[in-house]
């Protein structure tokens, strides 16, 4: 999986940008990376396959409206 730590995105526009402005682009970034991951965590169970709400549909490799969120792109 591909991140970006704080470090990289100072050091990709520390000469772009004022400092300040620098500082609110990684605080932008860190609070939509954390949305981001919480909310996948809270909707995790919910659309896995084994899910037991996904038991009538006889288990083929992805029940309808189940999403395998374990494997990368």
């Amino acid at each position: 999986m591909f991140t970006i730590e704080s470090v990289d995105i100072l050091k990709a526009f520390f000469c772009l940008f004022e400092p300040w402005e620098v500082e609110e682009i990684a605080c932008i970034y860190t609070f939509s990376k954390d949305k981001y991951d919480e909310i996948f965590h809270n909707i995790y169970w919910d659309v896995h396959p084994k899910n037991p709400k996904f038991d009538d549909q006889g288990r083929p490799p992805t029940p309808d409206g189940a999403f395998n969120l374990d494997e990368s792109c």
